[in-house]
């Protein structure tokens, strides 16, 4: 029923973790309402692994969540401006996160125990093969790619970087949702 007027949602819930998400979401609140936007939707789901549910779970996170998310967003906006068009964007080396990690002076021990806590206990990625990885979910990437742009770069750059990819046009969906009703976006 809630998920009935919804479509982009229901898209959403064909996915299994990010049912996952909306459950614990559900579980979470004593009056449950579906986030009106997509920005606000993913924003929650990243709020949730990151944050909401280990704490439920009592587990404590040795790596700082507030790390973890600069590292992803490093990474993420990264990813999918330097891949080819014929490139996977979503793929992710040990190297790219390390740089990232020690730009905010987390030691390279820490990058490792990150790593492994980013995959079991938030399941934000996942490995793929040695010391690659890549998003649980394409458009988790995008939004925290999205966030990092938001920061970090002029419209102007956003577009130059995105506007050409089909593939990549859910970054410059999410930028416009994060930056609100800044002059910026308008321009975009």
């Amino acid at each position: 029923g809630m998920l009935s007027g919804e479509p982009e949602t229901r898209d959403l819930c064909r996915n299994p973790l990010l049912l996952t998400i909306l459950t614990g979401l559900y579980l979470e609140s004593e009056r449950f309402e579906l986030p009106s936007s997509r920005e606000r939707f993913y924003s929650e789901c990243l709020n949730e692994l990151l944050e909401r549910r280990p704490a439920r779970r009592t587990i404590e996170q040795k790596v700082d969540p507030r790390h973890k998310k600069a590292v992803l967003q490093r990474a993420a906006l990264d990813g999918l401006k330097s891949c080819r068009e014929d490139a996977d964007p979503e793929a992710l080396r040990r190297k790219d996160f390390l740089v990232h990690a020690k730009s905010r002076g987390l030691s390279e021990e820490q990058v490792s125990v990150m790593l492994d806590e980013l995959v079991e206990l938030n399941g934000i990625i996942k490995p793929t093969g040695e010391d690659a990885y890549v998003f649980a979910h394409r458009t988790i990437q995008e939004h925290l790619a999205a966030h990092e742009a938001a920061h970090e770069c002029l419209p102007a750059d956003v577009l130059e970087n995105f506007a050409g990819r089909t593939e990549l046009y859910g970054v410059i969906h999410f930028y416009c949702g994060c930056a609100g009703n800044n002059p910026q976006v308008l321009e975009v």
